[in-house]
Formats: C-alpha cells, sequence, structure tokens
C-alpha cells in the first residue's frame, strides 16, 4: 500500500514537472517585432500585420539599416523584441522620432548583422556597420 501511494505522489510530481518545464515561451501579445532585421531599399521592412521603418543612424551604414516599429513608449520597441537579451531597446532616436534604438555594450547584445557602435558620449548602438568596418573581400586578381 504504501509503495502504491508513493508512486501516485511521485508520478503526479513528475506530470506538474513536465507540464512546467516545456521550456515554450508564450507567443507576443500583439504583432510580431522585427526590431534589428537589416533593411535596404531591395529588403524593405514589413508593413503588415504591424508597420516597421528602415531606420539609419548618424553612426554606420548609410545605405542599409534595420527596421523599427513605430513607438511612442518603450514599452512599444521592447513588446515581442526577439534579439538578444543583452541589448535593451528604447523609443529614443532623436534623428527619427517615433522610431526604436537598441542600446547595447557588445556586439553580441546586438541582432545578426548589427554591430554594437559607440555614439557619442558613452552610449553605444546597434547598427548595420559602415562600409569601411566591414571585411573587405579581394578577388582572386587581388582588387577589392
Amino acid at each position: 500500500m504504501n509503495r502504491l501511494v508513493l508512486f501516485a505522489a511521485c508520478a503526479g510530481l513528475l506530470v506538474a514537472c513536465v507540464a512546467c518545464d516545456l521550456g515554450e515561451v508564450p507567443p507576443p501579445l500583439g504583432p510580431p517585432n522585427v526590431l534589428g532585421q537589416v533593411c535596404d531599399t531591395d529588403n524593405p521592412c514589413p508593413i503588415a500585420p504591424a508597420v516597421h521603418t528602415c531606420i539609419t543612424l548618424s553612426i554606420g551604414s548609410q545605405t542599409q539599416g534595420y527596421c523599427s516599429p513605430n513607438c511612442t513608449v518603450d514599452e512599444d520597441c521592447q513588446d515581442g523584441y526577439s534579439g538578444p537579451l543583452g541589448g535593451t531597446p528604447y523609443c529614443v532616436n532623436p534623428s527619427r522620432p517615433n522610431t526604436c534604438t537598441i542600446q547595447c555594450a557588445s556586439v553580441v547584445d546586438c541582432p545578426t548583422g548589427l554591430d554594437c557602435v559607440a555614439a557619442e558620449g558613452p552610449t553605444s548602438f546597434c547598427v548595420v556597420p559602415s562600409q569601411s568596418l566591414l571585411p573587405q573581400v579581394k578577388t582572386p586578381d587581388g582588387s577589392v
């Protein structure tokens, strides 16, 4: 009898643990947030179901940017953001009001394709690197 009770208790605990440890993250509320996705004229940001704008900052590439949702508060940038946890999205962008920036401490804080570049002062932001920061690929004849 004691073995049966012990087994039932362990089985119940196992079911509870399996149910709570699936590792699944519920989908974010609202439309998808592709903040940090690299964009340019040939690869625009998605407009449905949520409008995103291709943003370039005064630092980094001037021909490629990153997608940003429109925002009025920081939560508009943070809700549904799937970039690295070290990057912090904010609704503060003096060059493009009502769009998001991603503050970073190093490149690992930035989404794929973006680099952590220092702005004026102690703050760094995730941006598409300028061509001068990208590695030069040489052709077999030695030209760039």
